[in-house]
């Protein structure tokens, strides 16, 4: 699939969209990269993704997190357990049935993606700005979603990568396709981001998690960030019939499967054991 399959408006706004549903949720299934910078990030605005990230992960989806230093106590206890986790290499080869169970649990979620590849997070600290004012933080909310086909849909608003930001509060963002973009806004949210990933940006100190733990640049605290439940359930649906990436078909193979579904998914396959 490509993300140039989508229709997608030029904004979303709190008042006439859901963001999830309308917005994030169908670029996740059609992406298989995900790279996001926010001032703000926590486990409960991961978990409300949980449907497109099925798809996501499914395609072999990896997400790349730039954050600010402010995090909740328990993410980072979660965050540290997936890196831990992909260290000592003991971990099974993620599998959609594994998601389930781990989507069950914002925390659980956010462990295994880390554990499993999909997402590697990084921490910016303002640098240098301490003279200028010593409470200066990193608060850019940038976004872009990639596919294989060399698409992509890059976003910026004012959200951050939260339950409040992406449910509760109200919010906006503006949305730029590669396939028309004729000012360059994409190449230049790309560009930038690499920039971010690679700590080559004036101002800030990008590291990666562990670092930023062993160093303690983290700021451990409360967030606020509402939520409907402390874990609300989350059921992930398969939205299409699907083949794992690595399966190549034989003939017969196809024609079946064609057969299966000219015929309204009604119907016997008769084939050898083991098809």
């Amino acid at each position: 699939m490509s993300l140039r399959e989508l229709t997608l408006r030029s904004e979303y706004r709190s008042d006439g969209a859901d963001l999830v549903a309308d917005f994030y949720t169908p670029c996740l299934r059609h992406a298989t990269r995900y790279w996001r910078a926010v001032g703000y990030f926590t486990s409960g605005g991961l978990a409300l993704n949980a449907e497109g990230l099925a798809t996501f992960i499914r395609h072999g989806g990896q997400m790349r997190l730039v954050t600010g230093p402010c995090l909740a106590e328990d993410d980072i206890e979660a965050i540290q357990r997936g890196y831990e986790a992909r260290d000592a290499q003991f971990l099974s080869t993620s599998s959609e049935n594994e998601f389930q169970r781990a989507a069950q649990n914002r925390l659980a979620l956010l462990t295994w993606l880390i554990a499993h590849g999909h997402l590697d997070i990084k921490i910016a600290c303002t640098a240098g700005a301490s003279e200028i004012n010593p409470r200066a933080i990193y608060h850019e909310k940038i976004g872009i979603f990639l596919d294989d086909t060399g698409d992509a849909v890059a976003f910026a608003g004012s959200l951050n990568e939260t339950v409040g930001g992406l449910l509760s509060n109200f919010e906006s963002i503006d949305v730029y396709l590669s396939s028309e973009d004729t000012q360059h806004r994409v190449q230049q949210k790309v560009d930038n981001f690499k920039r971010l990933w690679d700590n080559a940006t004036d101002r800030l100190e990008v590291v990666d998690f562990p670092t930023a733990l062993a160093e303690e640049l983290l700021s451990p605290q409360l967030v606020y960030d509402t939520t409907p439940s402390p874990d609300p359930p989350v059921v992930v649906e398969p939205e299409e019939a699907y083949l794992p990436r690595s399966l190549v078909l034989r003939t017969y193979q196809q024609e079946a499967i064609d057969a299966w579904f000219s015929n309204d998914c009604r119907g016997l396959w008769e084939m050898a054991t083991g098809t």
